[in-house]
């Protein structure tokens, strides 16, 4: 235990003398000024305060001492000096008192500021060559901001005492700091303030400083460059400077700002340690660029390196080097130096509120609250990364100013508003990632965003995003919050309609018809179906955090309360119920007709309510304690604790869940209806063990040396292979077991539809399979009950007669969701419904109540396909005919080859090779973009892509790529092909099976995504 009467307020080392010989600490030489806070004050109850260790506008930094892990810290303390004083009475302890009028509104709106800076701070604390952040909280009436401490130098001092380094030793040491930038940049921020006195060195103990071997540690610190100015205006702001390392878009009004504006900085500083001299500042260098090259002053460089540096120093950006990845390659790999522009312009966090630290510690500010996950987005910095709005300055700067004076600028409250508005939402954990009914979606640190999973309603059409800063997902729904607070929607189209207007919003809820938004002031903004009220939100006011499910809407007030938006029929008990919930922090809704509510407090205990409330679930949830997110589905509940582990759920009907025992290191929790989903600290993605359906895995289906044929489902791959045999893969529900089929035999072909696959077997017969439940409407009036009705469902499937069962001299079958149609050696056809389709089958005869068996008089047919609305033909003469209720027009089509397609969808290859299209949905994917294809032998068609077998054995697609399932272009040998929702799947000559994309449904995918980069965990 350390002895705090012993401990050094000056470098928090034992003192057992009246001067530290450490530090060389004297109580009696140390004047306590009344504006900081005495020596061994003791914040939050475990933080000892030390000697100050600097002063600025509007902080102080003060070494401390961490008394629970009894190590030496930094401490970071608001402190605008022209807008607080202390009360030094000692009636109120330590507490900051703003001054009055509109100097107290000023000092409010500066807090907040410096709290956003906060919540940004701890992202990337975790990156060799960045100090870490360590916690943060609010006492005294202020804010503190607590940091590993640093003993050492800088740079600027380091070459002081030992002149210019080699380009050995300039490339040694700037190594880490580039790297370190690199991943700055690729987080999306900029630093803008790079020079000598900003790079910190640590020795080795006991070292010769003049031995650049013995330096331990390089770091980058103080991105503190955009601070907030202490007058009464709280837009305006100070752009610090440093004269000779700043490019000239720092200057300017509309100066572009991005990574080729630390390229310059981090060149300028590499100038100066190999010559010893700082460069011209950049605005004397626009009209007369007199900087000497390393020759004139007479500095032995490599070419490699004396290009790279000097064309990093290039006056204008467009001629400069744009990326510290491009400087490296030139640098250290030998690359020809050039100019560059990135393919996709980074999205630029430029920081304002910023503090100043000394050389001792430093603050970085990153993008993600590492304090309070439900804290919503703060108060927003006025200026953001497309470009500062300075006012016009002078073409050359005051003379007389060296490498440590810096200019201070005012901002011009306008902006160019031509891409982005102002950033007002930053990343958080807890919106990193999210799960909807059968999707996953994840952030990326480039603003874009990444989807697996089910596409039935476009929910995963993602790839497009841009500049996004917080992930949302719901049944069949995604959604993007921008950083400038607009909304980016995939899935139901009420809902992208309904946000294409919205602004300002910094949080949002989805539910499966509708979407709330939260508004900066509190307010919500509401969109979509509202047959159930839950659109009715325009009265809400100072809301936290909004959530919505089904018909729902819950609002979380500041002071922890709820008001709830929607009904759910029999419900209301439930909800008045609901309501009456205090200290609330998430809510989680689960189930429709009989729901339950799972409430997490802030105090990080969990509360339910509903149908689950009966199981016992409330009081097992009662020992929970620490939750800081909740993951909730059919059959699971989850609560991820602060340390990163997961709290002991009951999972209900699936076992599955019993993996996640041991899990740990967890950041993110998320989940979709039926699996669990976690983010580690590195960025890499866990989902509970899914649930599958078939006899082998997709691994072992693409190892297949014997395959002939292939056909989809919406939920498997099915591959026919030499042996007769069928090998089946795909993930689906945990209530639907296949494990009863019998394996199939002595198969000659098949064919999928959307619940099932069938096959003709070498005798020439049909096998069909599928789910077992039955298809019915419930009929109030029938004066059944719902059950009685589901009951004579099932007794009516057994008398419906299953007529393709009886079918023999069968050489080709076709289906669609409801019936089946095959040909017959002799060219005629048969067509039958499926008994449990009752809904399109009449029970009694077996036949489709749309017309789609009617085909016993067709004749001399080559081909036939079964569509949902009806049965296609073709016949030998290459026209067609049809049945049930599929367009008239189709009849005039001739000199076709070939049909092709199920479900929804028909085309069809025409003698010549080439395409005719007879129904391709609204075509939103462009999967009719077909006009160039020529000599094709076989079509494959889902519902967002269109694929072509040539005559060559080469593959072609067209359509949706969200998944890579149009990626066939190296593909060679092909015999056969088939599309599936999201993949497309060759077979070749050899037996190979080729896939592009992923299973229906394989939101598992994404364990083997890139990881995504998150703050330290906290």
């Amino acid at each position: 235990m350390v002895d705090l009467n012993h401990l050094c307020p000056g470098c928090m080392r034992e003192l057992k003398d009246e001067i530290c010989p450490h530090c060389g600490f004297s109580y009696t030489a140390y004047q306590q000024n009344l504006r900081c806070l005495p020596l061994h004050t003791i914040l939050a109850g475990k933080y000892l305060v030390g000697k100050v260790l600097g002063q600025g506008g509007f902080g102080i930094t003060y070494i401390g001492f961490d008394l629970n892990m009894e190590s030496r810290i930094a401490i970071k303390e608001y402190f605008p000096v022209e807008l607080v004083s202390r009360d030094t009475s000692g009636a109120a302890g330590d507490r900051v008192l703003s001054l009055s009028g509109e100097k107290s509104i000023t000092y409010q709106q500066g807090l907040k500021k410096y709290v956003a800076e906060a919540r940004n701070v701890s992202r990337f604390s975790e990156i060799p060559g960045v100090v870490s952040i360590k916690d943060f909280f609010y006492e005294n009436e202020t804010a503190y901001i607590i940091m590993e401490y640093i003993e050492g130098e800088s740079l600027k001092e380091y070459l002081k005492q030992k002149g210019p380094l080699t380009e050995a030793e300039t490339l040694s040491l700037m190594k880490p700091v580039l790297e370190a930038l690199e991943k700055v940049h690729a987080s999306g921020m900029i630093h803008r303030d790079i020079s000598p006195d900003n790079i910190m060195l640590t020795f080795r103990e006991g070292a010769e400083k003049s031995d650049i071997s013995q330096i331990k540690d390089v770091k980058l610190i103080d991105f503190g460059a955009a601070r907030m100015a202490a007058g009464s205006d709280p837009k305006s702001l100070t752009i610090v400077l440093k004269h000779g390392y700043a490019p000239e878009e720092q200057y300017r009004t509309h100066g572009e700002q991005g990574t080729w504006t630390d390229v310059y900085a981090v060149c300028a500083t590499m100038y100066r340690m190999l010559t010893g001299s700082t460069p011209e500042p950049a605005m004397d260098r626009l009209f007369e660029d007199r900087l000497k090259s390393f020759e004139d002053c007479r500095i032995r460089v490599s070419r490699n390196t004396a290009d790279a540096i000097l064309k990093g120093l290039a006056v204008k950006k467009e001629n400069r080097i744009s990326t510290v990845r491009e400087l490296m390659q030139s640098l250290y790999e030998g690359k020809k130096a050039g100019k560059s522009k990135p393919a996709r312009r980074p999205l630029i966090l430029v920081l304002s509120a910023g503090i100043a630290l000394s050389a001792a510690a430093f603050l970085f500010f990153g993008r993600e609250a590492f304090f309070s996950p439900s804290a919503q987005t703060a108060a927003a910095p006025s200026v953001s990364g497309s470009g500062d709005m300075l006012k016009p300055a002078d073409a050359s700067l005051p003379s007389g100013l060296n490498d440590t004076d810096s200019v201070s600028l005012s901002l011009d409250s306008s902006r160019d508003t031509e891409e982005l508005g102002p950033q007002i939402v930053w990343p958080r954990t807890e919106t990193m990632a999210a799960g909807g009914t059968n999707h996953l979606i994840a952030l990326y640190e480039d603003g874009t965003v990444r989807a697996a999973g089910n596409n039935r309603s476009g929910q995963c059409d993602v790839s497009e995003w841009e500049h996004i800063a917080a992930v949302y997902a719901a049944y069949d729904n995604s959604a993007g919050l921008r950083t400038d607070g607009t909304v980016a929607a995939a899935g139901a189209a009420i809902i992208q309609d309904g946000v294409t207007s919205w602004k300002g919003v910094t949080d949002l809820a989805l539910g499966a018809n509708h979407i709330l938004g939260l508004l900066e002031d509190g307010t919500v903004l509401s969109a979509g179906n509202n047959h159930t009220g839950c659109c009715e939100t325009g009265s809400w006011t100072d809301i936290e955090s909004v959530w919505a499910s089904l018909g729902l809407s819950v609002g979380i007030k500041k002071d922890g309360s709820l008001v709830i938006a929607g009904t759910l029929d029999g419900q209301e008990e439930l909800i008045e119920r609901v309501k009456q919930w205090t200290g609330m922090k998430q809510i989680v809704i689960c189930g429709d007709s009989r729901p339950t509510f799972f409430g997490l407090r802030r105090d990080g205990t969990v509360l339910c309510m509903g149908n689950l409330e009966s199981a016992g679930y409330q009081e097992k949830l009662a020992s929970w304690k620490g939750i800081t997110r909740l993951a909730a589905g059919d059959g699971y509940i989850a609560g991820l604790r602060a340390d990163g582990t997961l709290q002991n759920f009951e999972h209900g009907l699936n076992d599955q869940y019993a993996e996640t025992s041991t899990w740990t290191d967890i950041r993110v929790l998320t989940g979709t209806l039926y699996n669990l989903a976690g983010i580690r600290s590195d960025g890499t993605i866990l989902v509970t063990e899914p649930t599958r359906y078939g006899n082998s895995t997709l691994e072992e289906i693409l190892s297949l040396d014997n395959a002939v044929q292939a056909a989809w489902t919406d939920q498997n791959l099915s591959i026919l292979c030499r042996d007769g045999t069928v090998r089946t893969a795909g993930y689906i529900e945990y209530y639907m077991n296949s494990s009863s089929e019998e394996p199939w035999t002595n198969l000659t072909s098949i064919t999928g539809f959307t619940n099932g696959i069938a096959g003709i077997t070498a005798a020439q017969t049909v096998r069909r399979t599928g789910f077992d439940g039955v298809s019915t409407t419930y009929d109030a009036s029938s004066g059944l009950t719902p059950q009685e009705w589901t009951n004579r469902a099932f007794d009516q499937k057994e008398q419906t007669p299953d007529l393709a069962a009886g079918w023999t001299q069968v050489t080709d079958i076709s289906c669609s969701s409801y019936h089946i149609a095959a040909l017959l050696s002799d060219g005629t056809v048969r067509a039958a419904g499926y008994p449990e389709q009752q809904d399109h089958t009449d029970y009694r005869t077996g036949l489709t109540k749309n017309g789609s068996c009617l085909v016993s008089d067709w004749t001399d047919i080559r081909q036939v396909l079964a569509l949902n609305d009806g049965t296609l033909g073709l016949k030998n003469d290459g026209t067609l005919v049809m049945a049930g209720e599929l367009p008239k027009q189709w009849s005039s089509c001739t000199d076709l080859a070939s049909i092709w397609g199920s479900g929804q969808f028909a085309s069809a290859i025409r003698r010549d090779g080439t395409v005719q299209h007879l129904r391709i949905g609204n075509d939103e994917y462009g999967q009719t973009n077909t006009a160039s294809w020529t000599n094709l032998v076989q079509l494959a068609l889902s519902s967002t892509h269109t694929a072509g077998l040539k005559e060559d054995g080469t593959v072609v697609a067209v359509g949706s790529n969200y998944c890579g399932q149009c990626e066939v272009s190296g593909w060679s040998n092909v015999v056969s092909i088939a599309a599936g929702p999201c993949a497309t799947v060759g077979i070749t000559e050899d037996g190979r099976v080729l896939m592009a994309g992923t299973l229906w449904n394989d939101f598992f995918t994404a364990e083997k995504w890139p990881a995504l980069s998150l703050p330290p965990l906290s």
